[in-house]
Order: C-alpha cells, then sequence, then structure tokens
C-alpha cells in the first residue's frame, strides 16, 4: 500500500506543497501570480527552476537552489528539455497578448 507523500506541514512548514524528489518548475515568476509563488516557495527550501522567456528579469529575485532558465512555453522541444528532473510543475502564464483561442 503507498502512503500519501509527506506535507511540508508535517515537517512544520506552513506549505502544503508534498515534499517530493525533484525540482519544481514555476512559469510566470516574473508575473503576478508566479512572482508572489515563488518567493514562498524559496523560503521553504524547495529547489525551483523559473521558466522565462526573459531570465534576467528574475535576477535579484532567485536565491540559493533556484534556476532561472529561458525558454518559451510554446518550443516544446526546449520545454521538455527544461523539465527534465522536475517532479512538480506549475504553469501560470496567460495569454492576454495574444488573439484567437488558446
Amino acid at each position: 500500500m503507498n502512503a500519501s507523500p509527506p506535507l511540508a506541514t508535517d515537517a512544520g512548514l506552513a506549505s502544503p506543497i508534498p515534499i517530493h524528489h525533484g525540482r519544481i518548475a514555476l512559469t510566470g515568476a516574473t508575473g503576478y501570480v508566479g512572482g508572489r509563488l515563488l518567493e514562498p516557495l524559496q523560503q521553504l527550501g524547495h529547489p525551483v527552476r523559473c521558466l522565462s522567456r526573459d531570465p534576467e528579469r528574475l535576477a535579484g529575485r532567485i536565491t540559493h537552489g533556484t534556476e532561472a532558465v529561458g525558454v518559451d512555453v510554446l518550443d516544446t522541444d526546449r520545454l521538455a528539455q527544461a523539465l527534465e528532473g522536475v517532479g512538480v510543475a506549475s504553469y501560470l502564464v496567460h495569454s492576454m497578448g495574444t488573439s484567437g483561442s488558446f
């Protein structure tokens, strides 16, 4: 029988994110919602890989254990490479600047 993965709250931390093996991929870290998620993930010691078209915008906001990787999420080959070793992905990208359906 498989037990549920332990939660960060089990370790005395205020996070419902399961403690897992692998990085957390975070898209949208330069935006409003993703930017607010980045700081608590780092404070809780989660290894984070921020995926951004402009990773230089994250300078000064990432701490030890966090990576900033330049990738456009529409580039599926590069996205697949950026997700290697990732255990959890958070997709917080919007399409407000585009026309058409998504």
